[in-house]
């Protein structure tokens, strides 16, 4: 299956107020997306990420999310 997604703003925790999402930190956000993302995406499975994926981060921090 191939998926397209953009605007995940991962460490960007001004995006939950921009975007009105509904997440009260940036940790609840990541658990949010890595266990929605964990549910639908297999292997095999290509993900195209269009744009905008994070603000910041370190890179160790982008590892304990892209695992």
């Amino acid at each position: 299956m191939n998926y397209y997604i953009s605007d995940l703003h991962l460490f960007h925790e001004a995006s939950i107020r921009f975007d009105n999402r509904p997440f009260g930190s940036l940790d609840e956000m990541h658990e949010s997306v890595v266990s929605r993302w964990n549910n639908k995406v297999n292997n095999g499975d290509i993900v195209y990420i269009l744009g905008d994926m994070s603000m910041r981060g370190r890179k160790n921090s982008y590892r304990l999310l892209l695992h």
